[in-house]
């Protein structure tokens, strides 16, 4: 994402409606988890001539509710947040947002990564009954 327009309010929202992305008036970035807000940082975002890369990472099988939600800004985690509501249970997802909105969930590449695997050791069999007919 890049700033334009410093100082007022902006939302990105999530083609599903649920986890907006909201640059506030005070330069600081929250995220709203189905409504509410979840986090919001102390960090402040006032680069007006860079692109910025948030990952927002919401895994509930973590046993530390901290870790539950993480965001990373350009790669690093952001760990000072004002605002702190870590939601119960939710799937585990990954939100990217960077040049535009990209959200992608990792059941999808969990999916995909599965399909593959299955479709490397068909190929390994097939291969080897090959091998055995022509013998």
């Amino acid at each position: 994402m890049k700033r334009n327009n410093i100082g007022s309010r902006m939302d990105f929202v999530s083609f599903r409606q649920d986890v907006p992305f909201i640059m506030n008036a005070d330069n600081t970035l929250s995220i709203a988890l189905f409504g509410d807000t979840s986090r919001t940082t102390n960090r402040t975002f006032e680069d007006t001539s860079k692109w910025y890369h948030f990952v927002l990472r919401v895994d509930s099988s973590q046993s530390t509710a901290d870790d539950r939600i993480r965001l990373y800004v350009d790669g690093d985690q952001i760990t000072s947040f004002s605002t702190t509501n870590n939601p119960y249970k939710m799937k585990r997802q990954i939100y990217t947002l960077s040049r535009g909105i990209l959200f992608l969930e990792i059941f999808m590449v969990v999916l995909i990564i599965q399909m593959l695997t299955l479709l490397k050791l068909i190929m390994l069999m097939v291969k080897a009954m090959v091998q055995i007919h022509l013998v």
